[in-house]
């Protein structure tokens, strides 16, 4: 946080008083992250590597209509198109405050998670 601050020309209790937390700074971070991507990649048609399949899970708009293809229309589409944008980023957050273990695999164990929520929104065979 004294190296945030320091960077934002800020005392730490400057930061703390527009963020209630390190968590929220990180939210803060994240969320500024996913629209800057999104305007510089556009929001479809990503390819499977993981900043845009991050992307793509923390759009809302753009993970219904994704979602879509494999929850049928209703209430649990809804469902999971509310929970996996905020649970991606609680994701990177924990994963971020676990001292970032694995780097290489984290956005595949992050999506293998989201997978999860999209597993069980979608109803039995």
């Amino acid at each position: 946080m004294d190296d945030i601050a320091a960077e934002a020309e800020l005392t730490r209790a400057m930061l703390y008083r527009h963020f209630d937390s390190k968590a929220d700074l990180y939210r803060a971070v994240l969320d500024r992250a996913c629209v800057r991507l999104a305007e510089a990649t556009g929001a479809d048609d990503f390819g499977e590597d993981a900043i845009p399949a991050l992307l793509r899970a923390a759009s809302r708009e753009v993970g219904r209509r994704n979602l879509a293809r494999v929850i049928p229309e209703g209430p649990w589409l809804g469902w999971a198109a509310n929970l996996i944008p905020g649970f991606t980023l609680e994701a990177v957050i924990a994963w971020l405050n676990a001292g970032q273990p694995d780097p290489d695999q984290a956005a595949e164990r992050i999506s293998q998670a989201v997978h999860g929520v999209m597993a069980a929104a979608h109803p039995p065979a």
